[in-house]
């Protein structure tokens, strides 16, 4: 009998670390519960901590192709022999798994497992803002920029995704980051229940928080501060180092970009909605939000000189107060 297989696919900036810090704070309850949880080797630990989730894994294996493909799919073939009465369920999430061909993975493992496809999405103005936040400021783009670089593509689309996996998996769970849409309004409550999991959602901090747009700014302007897209030493100092009271600005996008990003999506957003949650308002989810017009003010506002002077006195004042503070504490260690 094939054991179940929840494969979490991501999409990337649509909850994924969210989902992994629970897996993480839950993984004694999901083993009492028969789940073993790939860790970001590629392990599945019967005990102790779980250590990450195996995103670069995925990835590595992805750029691999038959030589990662191979090791992962004898990793799961030394795990199929492990299995049995107190462990006999496995989950893999990892937002790499939405990287073309890592669907062969799971066609590899039909035989040995019933493949279940988690995959949540968002729509794409929210998506574009939060991952230019994330990575795409710091390869030195304006959020306007690495919209309509991503727009062009177009990506991300959600649908093709969607569509690679389908042939291969024997349940796709596919949702909207909507409270319409998901299990008890809550994107954790819905992927417990999604792999058939009896976890209570406790209260957590929200992953990748947004950073301020004044700061945003300077990182899209000076690239020589990260080694790479994905660098975040000055972020994660930032974030521990910013006052309590530091402004919290985030990007909003024009009237004209957003209409673009719309269009340039409807169609194959409409067919995801059809194919896999025709139950919840398309509107709701990809048309206009409810604070559509405040949001419109907000990026006007943001593209006046006077603002723009604003975010410059900000990020200065923010270097004076840093710097006050590493005087404070060399005065202490010199005392």
């Amino acid at each position: 009998m094939r054991k179940p297989l929840y494969l979490h696919i991501g999409h990337p900036k649509a909850a994924s670390t969210a989902i992994q810090n629970a897996l993480e704070q839950n993984i004694d309850v999901l083993r009492a519960q028969g789940f073993l949880v790939a860790d970001s080797n590629f392990d599945f630990l019967t005990e102790g901590r779980l250590d990450g989730a195996p995103v670069h894994y995925v990835a590595d294996m992805c750029e691999r192709k038959e030589e990662g493909l191979k090791e992962a799919v004898l990793k799961f073939h030394e795990l199929g022999s492990r299995l049995g009465d107190r462990f006999h369920k496995v989950i893999v999430s990892s937002e790499s798994l939405c990287i073309p061909e890592a669907e062969y993975l799971a066609r590899a493992l039909r035989h040995e497992f019933e493949i279940h496809v988690v995959y949540y999405v968002r729509r794409q103005d929210e998506w574009l803002i939060s991952a230019w936040n994330q990575w795409g400021c710091q390869g030195g783009e304006t959020l306007e920029q690495f919209c309509e670089s991503l727009v062009d593509m177009p990506f991300p689309n959600f649908f093709k995704v969607a569509s690679r996996w389908q042939s291969t998996a024997d349940t796709m769970h596919v949702k909207p980051l909507h409270a319409s849409a998901l299990v008890g309004g809550d994107v954790l409550t819905d992927f417990f229940a999604a792999i058939g999991a009896n976890v209570e959602r406790k209260d957590r901090s929200p992953a990748n928080a947004s950073m301020d747009l004044a700061l945003l700014e300077v990182f899209a302007s000076s690239q020589f501060l990260f080694a790479s897209v994905h660098d975040k030493r000055i972020v994660d100092w930032l974030r521990a180092a910013l006052p309590a009271d530091y402004p919290m600005e985030k990007p909003a996008l024009g009237a004209d970009l957003l209409a673009r990003i719309r269009d340039r999506f409807e169609d194959s957003n409409r067919e995801l909605h059809q194919m896999f949650f025709a139950d919840t308002d398309y509107e709701v989810v990809f048309g206009p939000r409810q604070d559509e017009q405040s949001r419109l003010e907000q990026n006007a506002q943001q593209s006046t000189s006077e603002a723009e002077m604003d975010r410059m006195r900000r990020v200065i004042g923010l270097q004076f107060d840093l710097l006050q503070s590493m005087h404070e504490r060399l005065k202490k260690l010199e005392g």
